[in-house]
């Protein structure tokens, strides 16, 4: 399972320690949703491709390419 950062809404940094626990296409839209590592906790938002990545240099560059 790859290892994957998230854009926070707050201030748009790049945070770590995330992997996908659920994908899905509601309506023409791709989606995940996020567990956090630490604790296992999934977070309840849903999170588009543009928010997050794949910690770079550790698997495929694009959301499109992370699987759960």
């Amino acid at each position: 399972m790859n290892e994957i950062e998230v854009r926070t809404r707050f201030d748009g940094a790049w945070v770590g320690g995330f992997e996908v626990a659920e994908e899905t296409a509601p309506g023409d839209q791709h989606a995940l949703r996020l567990r956090r590592r630490s604790d296992g906790t999934v977070l309840p938002e849903w999170f588009g491709p543009d928010e997050v990545r794949v910690v770079p240099g550790r698997g495929p560059t694009h959301a499109a390419e992370v699987q759960a």
